[in-house]
């Protein structure tokens, strides 16, 4: 799982945090002001709607409104959030409906709208906008800036698909695109639309290169690797 890798890499920034979050109070634990599952909340309550805050999100299940956390350990899988998730450093969840915003990093599942991270956004869908400095993903559809954007392992040598626009300071380097990408280096398996860059590769081009060097390996030989412009239109 994409949230597996990730968690693996934050811990080592935030291991004093795993060690904390392993030892904190029960889960559900938490004080409302209003109702028991609405209103103002201090703690780690599993269901609320809301202005939720809370050191270390563990065994949530749904937020709704506003959900702040230091850090979402994400152990169950389960949470969703509906509005605003703010993880103060990073974490991982199941899925996201509205803004989330991690300044370290975030794995999930699903985010269905807008995501803002520092370092790392891991995803396995991605439905809206993303931003980041490295993205590693299943499916983008949508809009993507960071300085790489990369399938999920190096070794997942046909997964990650682009649909939309995908905009990679350095490289992108995914299975699939249709729609538009621009990064100084573009690797794909398959893409159709546009690619913009320094240096365009792919095994199966239906649209057009623009380049320094371009490189369509459908297309005929003398027509493979081309300067400037290179295109192919057939199937």
């Amino acid at each position: 799982m994409v949230k597996s890798l990730f968690l693996v890499l934050l811990a080592v920034c935030l291991y004093p945090v795993f060690l904390f979050g392993r030892t904190d109070s029960l889960p559900g634990k938490y004080f409302s002001l209003g109702a028991k599952r609405a209103g103002i909340c201090f703690g780690n309550a599993p269901v609320y709607t809301g202005f939720r805050f809370n050191l270390i999100n563990k065994n949530v299940k749904q937020t709704n409104i506003l959900d702040v956390c230091f850090f979402s350990l994400g152990e169950d899988s389960l949470h969703t959030s509906n509005g605003l998730s703010l993880m103060l450093t990073g974490g991982a969840q199941h899925k996201s409906n509205g803004l989330m915003i991690a300044p370290v990093g975030v794995g999930i599942n699903i985010e269905n709208g807008v995501a803002l991270t520092g370092l790392l956004n891991a995803f396995d869908k991605l439905n809206g906008y993303g931003l980041g400095f490295m993205m590693f993903g299943g499916t983008l559809n949508g809009l993507g800036t960071a300085f790489l954007i990369m399938r999920r392992t190096p070794a997942d040598t046909i997964g990650g698909r682009i649909n939309g626009m995908a905009v990679g300071v350095f490289r992108i380097d995914v299975g699939e695109v249709r729609g538009v990408s621009v990064a100084f280096l573009n690797n794909t398996k398959a893409h159709s639309g546009f690619a913009i860059g320094g240096y365009n590769k792919t095994n199966k081009l239906k649209g057009v290169q623009l380049g320094l060097y371009n490189v369509a390996l459908n297309n005929p030989r003398g027509f493979r690797r081309l300067p400037l412009l290179n295109m192919h239109f057939g199937k």
